[in-house]
């Protein structure tokens, strides 16, 4: 007798699940059924899916025999976005704010894979991030390595991480480009820096947070690998890139503790700052 689990998936979708196992009977796997859509994947990958479409039943015991060796060859290679499931409560969605006509996260984006799979390296020691940026390497890192910081403030991350084809932000979502960033500020006009910052956690002047942006001075990491200014600033890539005095940078945006605004400038690309996403 087939045991069925509702659950809400991310985009707001209904949906039964029936857990099998796959042929080899080591991996178990999740056909999720919503509105004659049939998505299949890991049963640990739950928080996003890979969508397939049939138009017969899913009931008909003939289907799962006769079709699943063909679901279970075509999707395992693709079906891993959900790996990234810390950037999704427990709800299974993200959590968000509307500011003006934009949607936003409303906290930093903490994924170890590219939106195919593929994981982002991590870069623990100063050799390793300096070696990553020299080479022109994504990666990622936890302020000062310390996994507990990713659950408050998010992954650091280089810029190589933010222009990867293979898509850093999860699906829906993208990294905001210059003039994203410049509509924020346009939209919240006078004191964009306690608009944006939250109500605790700076070390000189906290904000109050009117936008719900929720920006945590979740520090950043130098491009030769030290760490600096946590409970002081908050930095964030955008995707734009640029030539600076003889050498390509890459935007990134910063709020301070003791400053009302938000700064825009170029870092090398190899340094290291949060991400926050805008939606699509």
């Amino acid at each position: 007798m087939m045991k069925f689990l509702l659950i809400k998936l991310p985009l707001g979708s209904i949906a039964f699940v029936d857990r099998i196992k796959s042929p080899s009977k080591q991996v178990k796997w999740v056909i999720l059924v919503a509105n004659g859509v049939f998505l299949y994947c890991k049963l640990s990958d739950i928080r996003i899916v890979f969508i397939i479409h049939f138009t017969f039943s899913y009931y008909k015991k003939s289907f799962m025999k006769n079709s699943f060796l063909i679901l279970f060859f075509i999707i395992p290679s693709i079906c891993t976005y959900g790996q990234n499931t810390k950037q999704y409560n427990s709800n299974g969605n993200i959590n968000s704010v509307k500011i003006g006509s934009q949607i936003w996260m409303t906290e930093n984006l903490n994924v170890d894979h590219f939106r195919n799979g593929d994981p982002i390296p991590e870069a623990k020691s100063k050799e390793e991030w300096k070696a990553a940026g020299y080479n022109q390497q994504p990666a990622w890192c936890y302020y000062d390595n310390d996994p507990s910081t990713g659950e408050k403030y998010g992954r650091i991350y280089n810029w190589y991480a933010v222009n990867d084809p293979r898509g850093l932000a999860p699906l829906g979502w993208r990294i905001p480009r210059e003039s994203d960033w410049k509509m924020l500020v346009n939209h919240l006009g006078k004191s964009v820096g306690e608009k944006m910052k939250s109500r605790t956690g700076w070390i000189a002047r906290n904000g109050k947070n009117s936008s719900g942006f929720n920006a945590l001075p979740a520090g950043e990491r130098w491009y030769i690998g030290n760490f600096s200014n946590i409970n002081e600033s908050a930095s964030w890539w955008s995707t734009f890139s640029y030539e600076s005095n003889g050498k390509e940078v890459a935007q990134r945006c910063a709020l301070m503790s003791t400053l009302d605004w938000l700064h825009i400038d170029g870092d090398e690309k190899g340094a290291g700052h949060s991400i926050r996403c805008i939606r699509n």
